[in-house]
């Protein structure tokens, strides 16, 4: 796999790349969206974690308007990999809490 990702052509990390800026924010958003909708704006906002993800999809947003030059593509990967890190502890705060 890492000969492979080492000696992959160009057009495969344009199109991963392409992947990153444009589809994930979009599905971001839209389950940023549904679940507002499903918990009532007010309801979506009092959750801390809710809003740290918000906060997150919104710069994902914001990233994925600007061109890609003027930052790095590492940026939009490090946003996702503290999403699932954040997402990931309130698992396990919410399992402590439920004593399991």
């Amino acid at each position: 796999i890492v000969a492979f990702i080492l000696t992959a052509p160009e057009e495969l990390f344009t199109g991963l790349s392409l992947v990153v800026r444009i589809a994930f924010p979009i599905l971001f958003t839209l389950d940023i969206a549904l679940r507002m909708y499903a918990f009532s704006p007010v309801l979506f906002f009092r959750d801390r974690t809710r809003l740290f993800e918000f906060l997150l999809v919104l710069i994902m947003d914001i990233l994925a308007v600007i061109p890609q030059s003027v930052y790095d593509v590492h940026v939009v990967a490090f946003l996702l990999a503290f999403s699932f890190t954040g997402r990931l502890m309130h698992v396990i705060q919410s399992r402590q809490s439920l004593h399991l």
